[in-house]
């Protein structure tokens, strides 16, 4: 209209900005891409505002977008963006790219425990198992209580089917987040998984959580030990399931097919 002006870009591109903000913090992510979007075309030699666009993508969810966004910042020497571009690489299933970015942002910056940490998770996707364990060690280095570095050993060790190479940071790991240990597995779950039920009696050291001994009793084939443990735990699906693979094991087949029935009709509590 007669005698208003619009705002210059750079005003532009400020109020698209904290208008953004704003509704990220109302939980309107899309919006606050659009935003950006038009703030950073506002400025397009705004790296900050490019670089803002390209994460607000990420937390969207929008991976490949948000990768092709941050191609626009190649030339741009900041561990932000490089962590940024090396992410999106991982998470779009680009090991290779993941890797070089990384292992780029370690030749500029070799303390940088994150970054070690990002090429070790390259590494792991591309199945190069003695380059990440060397890496992980070298950052362990740097911490060797962090339990993110630990999560990561105990994943590598599974993930190469050595249970006793998982054993010692695992336990680290639930003596540093004792809040969190329920969800992690203990060493008794870790080793029946990888079918050795009779390590994992050993790994019980005297504790006997019912449906954890009752589960290795099984797989040991100890039927009445098995029975004992499961006598001791609340009824849930996954005792019934447990208490039918006995009954199958003992030759009672109706039994069985009886409980397997009831335990499938039992609600799951959430």
């Amino acid at each position: 209209t007669v005698g208003q002006t619009s705002p210059r870009p750079a005003q532009a591109a400020a109020e698209l900005r904290v208008e953004a903000w704003q509704e990220e913090q109302r939980g309107r992510v899309d919006s606050a891409v659009a935003l950006l979007a038009r703030a950073s075309a506002a400025k397009p030699d705004d790296e900050g505002l490019a670089l803002a666009h390209a994460l607000s993508l990420e937390r969207a969810g929008r991976l490949v977008e948000a990768r092709a966004s941050s191609a626009r910042l190649d030339a741009v020497r900041s561990p932000a963006v490089a962590h940024l571009q090396a992410r999106l690489a991982l998470a779009t299933g680009d090991g290779d790219a993941a890797r070089m970015h990384y292992e780029a942002l370690l030749n500029r910056h070799p303390a940088d425990i994150h970054a070690r940490l990002g090429l070790v998770r390259a590494l792991r996707w591309l199945g190069d198992w003695s380059r990440a364990l060397g890496h992980l060690e070298t950052a362990s280095k740097q911490d060797r209580f962090d339990p993110i570095l630990l999560q990561e050993r105990v994943s590598i060790e599974l993930e190469l089917g050595r249970v006793t190479g998982a054993a010692r940071p695992l336990r680290m790991l639930r003596r540093l987040t004792r809040d969190a240990a329920p969800s992690l597995p203990s060493i008794a779950e870790v080793q029946l998984a990888m079918g050795a039920p009779s390590a994992a009696l050993k790994a019980l050291s005297g504790q006997e959580p019912p449906l954890l001994t009752a589960r290795i009793r099984l797989a040991r084939r100890e039927l009445p030990q098995a029975r004992a443990a499961l006598a001791r735990a609340s009824t849930n699906p996954e005792s019934m399931e447990i208490g039918a693979q006995i009954d199958l094991f003992e030759g009672q087949l109706d039994q069985g097919r009886q409980r397997i029935g009831s335990a499938l009709a039992v609600p799951v509590s959430t």
